[in-house]
């Protein structure tokens, strides 16, 4: 088995994706037309298209798919199939994740995403939500409700956020095992 996420792989994978935002977006035009999202949600500001997405969305694809191999290929040749499964299984968390926030976010059932966001921001602390494989998961479990263009914005924002606060949590779990240790 091959543990690469080879050129070809990428590339048809973000083929893939490509195919089913371009579907989701001409189905959106002849539907009532692609929606907008107004800055702040004010009509007054300018607004961002989901056509945004056809661009948006394989790129995020093909750059996460090629930071996933570059991590994945700095490990020895007896890890690389598990840090792999490992990256696809957060992947798919994460797809579901943005799934159930996005459908309840559309039947307006905001507890629901409420809880969530702040489980996960727990979570935040103790594992490396941040990594790129939770982006494209979340985003694209998204995007289906809200487009890829918000998900992207506010994913790139929650990453940064996610880093912050994992590197706080290490940070505060090695002083204690260390005064663990010394004690």
């Amino acid at each position: 088995m091959t543990t690469q996420l080879t050129p070809t792989k990428r590339l048809a994978f973000t083929a893939a994706v490509a195919l089913l935002v371009g579907s989701q977006l001409i189905w959106d035009h002849f539907h009532g037309g692609v929606p907008v999202h107004y800055m702040l949600h004010n009509p007054d500001l300018p607004a961002i298209s989901n056509w945004w997405s056809l661009l948006i969305i394989p790129v995020l694809t093909w750059i996460a798919l090629l930071l996933v191999d570059r991590r994945i290929n700095k490990l020895s040749e007896n890890n690389r199939p598990i840090a792999l499964k490992k990256a696809l299984q957060l992947f798919v968390f994460a797809l579901i994740y943005g799934f159930i926030v996005g459908l309840f976010f559309t039947l307006d059932i905001t507890v629901v995403s409420d809880t969530g966001t702040i489980i996960v921001f727990a979570l935040s602390f103790l594992i490396p939500l941040y990594r790129i494989e939770y982006l494209l998961g979340f985003v694209l479990g998204l995007t289906y409700f809200i487009g890829g263009t918000l998900p992207t914005f506010f994913g790139l924002i929650l990453m940064g956020i996610y880093f912050i606060t994992f590197k706080v949590g290490q940070f505060i779990i090695n002083q204690f095992k260390s005064k663990q240790t010394t004690q």
